[in-house]
Order: C-alpha cells, then sequence, then structure tokens
C-alpha cells in the first residue's frame, strides 16, 4: 500500500513504484525569480496601461513631456519563466516629479505593509512577503510614497517524499562484471547564514543590563542619555536565513556627564585670519601635474556667523581636469613624536561641525533658434550620479512648429548620453540625471529640437544647475579610527565605517549641525600624524564651483556633541581633567594626565562589580597604564589603582563643607546670598503649582524678585537686554499675536498696526486695520507718505514708496481690484521691439514688459499679429474669461526700400492658423491692397510707417480689437476719370 504523501508551499511530489527505492525529489515550486519596479507615461491617468508598453526600470529614464501622466507597477519574473505587471497605479502629472524612488520591504504579513526596513534592495526570506512602494520627491521639494503593495510570498522547502516500501526479493543471479562508478551524491542543504542584523540601544538607569530580554524600551534610534538615565546600552539582534534569533549582550557604551567637552581641536572659533596658526593647511589645491589651479582663497567670514561665532568660507573653481582636490581646512590632533597627544586608544570621540553651502548656478541666458547652443564644458567622474536642472523655454511660435527645447549631456563620440525637453511657453524648470561610465570630458548643449524646417521661432535657455551631493567632504585619517566598529552619523549608526573615516555630506543654504560619533583603535602610531580634514572634491564646472561656510567644528570625547567650547580670542589655559567612568576591563589604557601641562587631559574612575550581589567598588586611576589581569583593582590601593571611601548613609541636621561635589543630589530648597549673605534667589519647590515662583533672582522674596518663573514656565521680568536669537511661537507683542511665522492681529475685530514715522521729515508708513486718524471719518489699511520739505540730498524728489518685481517672464509691481485715484499721473515709459524680417511671414506680439511697440519691417512682404487672449491673460495676471479692455501701440517703422506698407492681422484666414477665438476680431479689411487695379478704381489698404493706437476688448467672451488712431492706414479708392 502506498504511504499518503505531505504537500507544503510551492512544491510537487512525483509517485513512484514501490521498487525499493527513495522516492524522487519534488519538483520546485513555482516563485519568485525577481521583483522590480517599473515605470512608463501614458496621455491617461485614469486606464492603466498594458503590459506590452514600455516599461523602465528607473524613473530617470522617462522622457518626460507635458499632458502626460507617470504610471508605476511591479514587475515580477517567476522561476517559471513567466512575467506578471501587478499594482498599476497612476503617480500623478510628468510635470510635477522631480525623482521617485522605488523602495521594498520584505514583512511577516501578506496584508499589513512593514513600517520599517524600506530599502533599494531586498534580500529573499523564506515564509516572509515582499512589498513594494515608491519614494516620490516633487518638483516643489517636498516627498511621498505610493501606497505600499504585497506582490509575492517567499515560500519555504517542501518536505521530503516518504520512502518508498521494501521490493520483493529477486532470484539469484549470476556473478556480473563490477558495475561503474555511483553518480556523486546529492548536494547538502544550506547552511543557516545570517539574513540580517539590527543594532539596538537603550538609556536606564541601571549600571548593570544582562540580558535583551530584562528590559523593555529598545530603540534603532541612538538615545541622549540623562541624569535620569545616565546608561547607554547597545544590543545587536542576528537573524538567520533559515530560523532563529538571537540577541548579543548588552554593551555599555557611554554614560551621561554634565557640562560641555573640551575640544580637541584648536583655532576652532575663526575668531582672525591672525588666529589660524593651528590649522596646518588652509585652502590648498592639489593640482595635477603640469597644470595650474584657480587662485580662490578662503577667508574668516564675519558677516556669516552661526550662534555669534564666525565662519571658514571657501569655494573650489576648479574640474577634476586641473586638480585631485581642494583641502579646505586640515590640522594635526595626535602625533606624540611631536608633543600633540589628544586622543587615546580604544575611545569613543565626537567630530561635530556647523555647516550651510551649494554649487553655484550656471547662468546661460540665451536665445536660440539654432540646432545647438548654450554649450558648457563639464568634467564627470564615473560611476558618480549628477543631477542636471535645466531652466528654459520656448515661445509661441517654436511651439506651433512642433519644436521644444532639448538639453543633451554627453560624452564627445555620443556614445553616453542623455536628454529632458520643455515644450512651456512659460519659464519651466526640467530635470534628468547621468552617471558617467568613464572619468573626463564631457559637455551639455541645448537645441531648438528637432533640425526641420521651419525655425522661425526661438526657446531660450536661462540657467543650467548641476550637483552631484558632494557638497563637503571630512576625513578623520589616516590610522586613527578603528574600522571594524560601525559609526553614528547624524543619530543614525551606518552599515559600515569607511577608511579614513571618509563622509561626504550634501548642504543647503540653512545652517545644519552634523556629527559623526567614532571609536579609536586601542593602540595609536606615536609618529604617524592624525588629521583633522575638511575637503572638497573638484567641480563639474567651473562656473558651477562650490562654496562653503564652515562654523564651530569640534572633536571631542564620548559619544554625544555637547556645546561649543572656545574662549572668544581662541586662547584657553590648561584645562580641567574629564572625569570618564567605565567598568574595569582588561586590555584597556587608563588615564591620571594631573601632570600633562596641555591638550586634552582625562582621570578614569572605575567600577568593578560583583556579579552575584551587584554591588561596586570604584578606583581612581593613579598614574597612566595599560590594564592587565596583574595590575587590575583588587580590592584595595595598588600603584596603578587608588580605592575610593565608601560611607555608610548618614543623617544630620547640618553640613558644612569647603567644596562639593555631588553625583546626585535632591533637595527642597536652594537659596543664593551675596558674601554677606544676603538672599539675592532661590531655587526651591512650591505648593501653589499655580501661582508659585520654584526659581527667581534679584529680591530677597518671589514677590520682591524682578526676575521669577513660575512652576508652568511663565517668565516674569521687570526688563530684558538680550543679545542672541529670540525663538518665539506663541504669545501677545502689543495688539498681535505669534501664530506659526505670522504676527496677527488678536481678535480680528480690532485695529492692530505697525507704524513708522519720522515727525521731522513729514514721513509715515503704516499698515494694521485702520491708519488713518479718527478725525479722516474714514479707514485705510496702508499708508505711506513722504511729505520732506528739506530737499536733503538735493534732488527735489521725494518717493513715498517704491515696487520691484523682477527675474520672471511676466513681473508685476503691483496687481489689485478697484479704482486707482492719484492727483498725479502714473508714467510707463518702457517699450518692447520686434524685427519683422522675414518675407511671408505675421510676427505676433506678445507683450512681456510693455504694451508699446517699435516694429521694425526689414521684409516688404512681413506682417504684424496682434496678440492672442491667452497670451494678453499672462500678461495681465488674469484668468482667462476676465472682461479687460487694454490700449497697444504699435510704432511700425520701414527699413526696405521697397516699402509698399504692411498688415496688422487679427482674427484672418489669411494667415495660417490665426482664424481662431484666441486672435482678436478687427474692424479694418485684412487684405492688402497696394497700387491696385479694379477696373473702375484704384485701391489702397496697408498700414504706412507710423504709430497706430489700437484697443484691445475682451467682453461677454467676444475678443475684438478696434483702432483708436488712424493716421497710417491707407484705406483710399481713387477712381478713373470716365
Amino acid at each position: 500500500m502506498q504511504k499518503p504523501r505531505k504537500f507544503k508551499a510551492a512544491f510537487t511530489c512525483r509517485w513512484a513504484p514501490s521498487d525499493g527505492k527513495d522516492g524522487e525529489n519534488g519538483k520546485d515550486g513555482i516563485g519568485i525569480k525577481s521583483a522590480d519596479v517599473v515605470f512608463t507615461l501614458s496621455t491617461s491617468n485614469t486606464t492603466p496601461p498594458a503590459d506590452s508598453v514600455t516599461w523602465v526600470t528607473l524613473f530617470s529614464q522617462l522622457y518626460l513631456m507635458e499632458n502626460t501622466y507617470v504610471w508605476s507597477c511591479t514587475k515580477t519574473v517567476l522561476t517559471s519563466g513567466a512575467t506578471t505587471y501587478t499594482g498599476k497605479q497612476c503617480l500623478g502629472a510628468s510635470k510635477d516629479f522631480a525623482t521617485i524612488t522605488e523602495q521594498y520591504a520584505v514583512g511577516s504579513s501578506g496584508t499589513t505593509a512593514p513600517t520599517s526596513g524600506w530599502g533599494t534592495s531586498y534580500t529573499p526570506t523564506k515564509e516572509l512577503w515582499l512589498w513594494t512602494r515608491n519614494r516620490i520627491r516633487w518638483t516643489s521639494g517636498a516627498f511621498t510614497y505610493t501606497t505600499a503593495i504585497c506582490i509575492g510570498y517567499f515560500g519555504k522547502d517542501g518536505d521530503k517524499g516518504d520512502k518508498g516500501d521494501p521490493g520483493k526479493d529477486g532470484t539469484d543471479g549470476k556473478d556480473g562484471e563490477n558495475g561503474k562508478d555511483g553518480t556523486d551524491g546529492k548536494d547538502g542543504e544550506d547552511g543557516n547564514g545570517i539574513s540580517t542584523q539590527t543594532t539596538y540601544f537603550i538609556a536606564t538607569d541601571q549600571m548593570k543590563v544582562t540580558s535583551y530580554s530584562s528590559i523593555s524600551g529598545w530603540s534603532t534610534t541612538f538615545p541622549t542619555a540623562t541624569e535620569q538615565k545616565p546608561y547607554v546600552w547597545k544590543c545587536v539582534k542576528t537573524t538567520y536565513t533559515k530560523s532563529g534569533t538571537t540577541y548579543s549582550t548588552p554593551e555599555l557604551i557611554t554614560t551621561y556627564h554634565s557640562g560641555d567637552n573640551a575640544n580637541i581641536i584648536d583655532n576652532a572659533a575663526f575668531t582672525s585670519a591672525d588666529n589660524m596658526s593651528a590649522w596646518w593647511d588652509k585652502s590648498v589645491y592639489s593640482e595635477l601635474s603640469g597644470k595650474t589651479a584657480p587662485s580662490d582663497k578662503g577667508k574668516v567670514d564675519t558677516s556669516n556667523r552661526k550662534d555669534n561665532h564666525n565662519s571658514y568660507y571657501d569655494t573650489c573653481k576648479a574640474t577634476g581636469a586641473t586638480i585631485n582636490y581642494k583641502e579646505i581646512l586640515k590640522q594635526t590632533v595626535h602625533q606624540p613624536s611631536k608633543g600633540i597627544n589628544k586622543l587615546a586608544g580604544g575611545q569613543w570621540y565626537t567630530f561635530s561641525f556647523w555647516a550651510k553651502g551649494y554649487q553655484q548656478t550656471i547662468y546661460v541666458n540665451e536665445t536660440s533658434s539654432n540646432y545647438g547652443f548654450a554649450t558648457r564644458n563639464l568634467y564627470l567622474v564615473a560611476g558618480r550620479t549628477y543631477r542636471i536642472a535645466i531652466s528654459g523655454k520656448i515661445d509661441a511660435t517654436a511651439l506651433a512648429n512642433g519644436k521644444e527645447l532639448r538639453t543633451f549631456i554627453y560624452n564627445d563620440g555620443w556614445t553616453e548620453q542623455n536628454a529632458v525637453a520643455i515644450k512651456s511657453t512659460s519659464q519651466t524648470t526640467a530635470f534628468m540625471t547621468f552617471i558617467p561610465k568613464t572619468t573626463g570630458a564631457y559637455k551639455i548643449t541645448s537645441y531648438q529640437y528637432n533640425s526641420e524646417a521651419p525655425r522661425t521661432g526661438t526657446v531660450t535657455v536661462y540657467t543650467y544647475s548641476i550637483t552631484d551631493s558632494l557638497d563637503l567632504t571630512t576625513y578623520i585619517y589616516p590610522t586613527a579610527v578603528d574600522n571594524n566598529t560601525k559609526i553614528i552619523v547624524d543619530g543614525i549608526e551606518q552599515g559600515s565605517t569607511p577608511t579614513d573615516l571618509v563622509f561626504s555630506w550634501t548642504l543647503t543654504s540653512q545652517w545644519k549641525r552634523h556629527t559623526i560619533t567614532f571609536k579609536t583603535k586601542s593602540s595609536l602610531s606615536t609618529t604617524e600624524a592624525q588629521n583633522v580634514l575638511f575637503r572638497f572634491q573638484p567641480a563639474p564646472n567651473e562656473e558651477a564651483y562650490r562654496q562653503v561656510w564652515i562654523c564651530m567644528p569640534k572633536l571631542e570625547s564620548g559619544m554625544f556633541a555637547t556645546g561649543f567650547v572656545d574662549g572668544i580670542d581662541d586662547l584657553r589655559g590648561i584645562p580641567g581633567l574629564i572625569e570618564r567612568t567605565s567598568e574595569w576591563s582588561e586590555g584597556t589604557e587608563y588615564h591620571n594626565d594631573e601632570s600633562l601641562s596641555g591638550g586634552i587631559r582625562y582621570l578614569d574612575i572605575v567600577t568593578v562589580t560583583d556579579s552575584t550581589t551587584g554591588d561596586f567598588t570604584m578606583y581612581q586611576c593613579r598614574v597612566t597604564h595599560t590594564s592587565t589581569t596583574a595590575n587590575a583593582p583588587n580590592g584595595g590601593d595598588s600603584t596603578e589603582w587608588l580605592k575610593l571611601n565608601q560611607m555608610r548613609p548618614i543623617y544630620t541636621p547640618l553640613i558644612v563643607a569647603k567644596n562639593a561635589v555631588l553625583r546626585f543630589a535632591q533637595t527642597n530648597r536652594i537659596l543664593i546670598t551675596n558674601s554677606q549673605d544676603k538672599v539675592q534667589g532661590c531655587f526651591g519647590g512650591v505648593e501653589d503649582e499655580t501661582n508659585g515662583y520654584p526659581l527667581w533672582i534679584g529680591g530677597i522674596t518671589a514677590a520682591a524678585a524682578k526676575f521669577r518663573v513660575k512652576y508652568g514656565g511663565q517668565l516674569e521680568a521687570t526688563e530684558a537686554s538680550i543679545t542672541g536669537t529670540i525663538n518665539a511661537t506663541s504669545g501677545k507683542i502689543a495688539g498681535f499675536t505669534i501664530s506659526g511665522t505670522s504676527l496677527t492681529n488678536t481678535p480680528w475685530t480690532n485695529d492692530a498696526t505697525i507704524i513708522f514715522r519720522n515727525d521731522n521729515k513729514g514721513c509715515f508708513a503704516g499698515i494694521g486695520g485702520n491708519v488713518l486718524p479718527a478725525s479722516a471719518g474714514m479707514r485705510a489699511v496702508a499708508r505711506f507718505e513722504n511729505e520732506d520739505k528739506t530737499n536733503q540730498w538735493g534732488l527735489d524728489k521725494n518717493i513715498a514708496m517704491i515696487l520691484s518685481a523682477k527675474n520672471g517672464t511676466f513681473n508685476y509691481a503691483f496687481t489689485g481690484a478697484g479704482n486707482g485715484i492719484l492727483s498725479g499721473a502714473i508714467v510707463g515709459y518702457g517699450f518692447e521691439e520686434k524685427s519683422a524680417n522675414k518675407a511671408n511671414t505675421c510676427f505676433i506680439l506678445e507683450p512681456i514688459n510693455s504694451l508699446i511697440f517699435y516694429v521694425t519691417i526689414s521684409n516688404a512682404s512681413a506682417t504684424i499679429g496682434l496678440p492672442t487672449l491667452s497670451w494678453i491673460c499672462l500678461f495681465l495676471g488674469i484668468s482667462k474669461g476676465t472682461a479687460f479692455r487694454i490700449e497697444i501701440d504699435i510704432c511700425i517703422v520701414n527699413s526696405v526700400s521697397d516699402f509698399t506698407g504692411t498688415m496688422i492681422h487679427g482674427r484672418t484666414d489669411k494667415v495660417n492658423g490665426m482664424n481662431t477665438s484666441e486672435y482678436p476680431s478687427v474692424s479694418w479689411n485684412q487684405t492688402k491692397e497696394y497700387n491696385s487695379d479694379k477696373g473702375s478704381y484704384i485701391q489702397d489698404n496697408y498700414f504706412a510707417g507710423g504709430l497706430n493706437k489700437i484697443t484691445l476688448i475682451y467682453r461677454n467672451g467676444n475678443y475684438a480689437a478696434g483702432l483708436l488712431s488712424e493716421n497710417t492706414l491707407r484705406n483710399k479708392i481713387t477712381w478713373k476719370d470716365d
């Protein structure tokens, strides 16, 4: 009888007859071979694209176009060879995207998405589910995530088939010849390897943590120790590929201490150019052989400060064709052979600094109809990701001709390239990424694309921006850092520690503090110089040069970045001893640096804990030494250790001491007195937590004090003179309430105002609910007056208000609704020039800065077209459908000898593309006639040189034009004599 088979997951078994042999292995089930998030474009945002369209694996491979939408899904290749496209979703309009990064995570549920572990790759793990999502960066700078989708399951191995029943005994046969060698045995099963490792941290008040499970509250985020929880522990969770999870024995990695650590770096306050001698290198290019770098040098910047500290400013204006790199600042922090002893072996340190900076934009500002212009030379590094942003536009003529502004980045042979296009008539920014395969020369060039005629329109490039996220690189090198211990960067533990502790930072225009926490090697070289270094990598283009401001660099003992320490003139006396407390361990260098006269000085205190009772004894290091079993603390004093006294708990009505150092203190009240024992302030508990003052300064009692703080944190002060930053997110100032980043009147029924005035000069400026006196009998919310009679500067001019709007395609110094009444005049003196220089072509007027046009006719058959309704609405800053009436002046100037006049066209069928409601209907005959013989009369109908004033009106859906001045419109019929 055949035994029943067991089936699990995605595996099958084959039935075999009872021949006594082992059953065959079951066939592999159909599982996931690979999974990838893919993208495509579609003109629809509701109908999913078919599987058969072209799907690309990288968002940067998409050729983004207007009026298209980005779709995404997951392409899954199964072990059977089949391919599926699942979870299709529209991510949004192409014009809104900056970048999209696909992310994966493996989770234990097929219905609830993982909340952690998301990354750009995944590790197949049996009996877990694979999920995908997209991380989207929008052109606004914001980030969002698409809804996570579960796309598959990694099944576990199926059980082996049961062994078949023994076969019947056969009859004895003759001895045969020796058989052939047997086949190789089957491969053994995979070992149980490591799948993932996760580091957890916790801050606690316990001096000893025996296991992960003995305490709760572990987190992957590095914590901050406090007086209440002074001990920080670390534990590593290891998950194996087949089964099992283990936790390492918790390790005490740091303890809390109050106050700011000393700064190992000298001359870190950048007080002046004369006080920078500790920095061995300052603003030094490393030139390639035979090359000459630019002469730009760094400087102490007293205008860009952070927390009242100067910064160091530097630039890098050279590319990889000229330099290897540029050293911004370098300082040696450890080299015992030269008397520099600032680091200790096997210790944790934190390197911190404030920085801001960016790569300069390449300003192009070129307009062309050429198939190739605005070329800039680049020098790029293989494998580095460059992000390119192009700001530009095309004009309406180019758009009508089916053209676009297309920008390429490429090498000389065009074997490497990428491109992005702009099809907007308003200034637009388009993005692309480029990863060169080789290091060397590249170019970026723009085109009016394609190369076919007609090429009457133009395209404009305003700027190129080329960034590579390498705005600043820092090092601590060459051999001080323990590369086998993971570092913590800006509070996040990294997967590995790079050689030389090299780390590249992406900077912004805002100050930000960066930190790297690392451990030194157990033994440091006595002759080799260990350095702190700030470095620039070469710029991709000399115009796109790098800039950086560095402020308050600090290297300190411990795993936390404490406050910046340096005197006002950057000169310090002998620093005090830094106390370090830890559990004694063998092979550690312990310090007593009382005899040292400079540098960072340590005093180590160790505990020896009884593992059974938890009791401990404390010892102070007497001499600097490396610990061994032979010189370990042994219960009493020794050459290396001084046992600290331990007293039993005491109670006494009074303690008088010359000095006191308390590790922890609990009290009800501390009075502050002067040398005559007069009370001047108090720290104390209060029973009345609503009206009590636990802190006051400047009085014998809280009621008499000029400075006091309530239990709830409310500050009351008679006067305040504050130097530095004030951050207030709520509260009141006069009639205004602080609301987010604004000052707003509260309630909204009052007339709170801000007023500036100079009565000696007759000047007044105010905004608010009402800036007029009650006697005016009316209300004004803004008032600007300049009635100065003194003619202070001898110009005989007074200006009440200056408004400016620049650098946009359209610029409005002011807009509004309602009438404007002046006793003076509003004068506009700008005009725009237009050249009508091509035969049989209508040149459309498109105002940007003015409604006065100076049109030069340089081809006798060229004509002029009135602006479209859409363009006028853009120019006026109004939406379509808004009624308007404006006047436009056209001054026609002849520059050809055979000029016979021209025609100003509105809506007409005489010019291709102009017979639409976008163009105004006109009151004049648009057929140009010049000395035309009509049989009985001669017809003349054209615009001669000179000024034409035309009104443009839009009302009730009709767009029309009329002549206000016809002094240059020749519309004449001359009858022949009978």
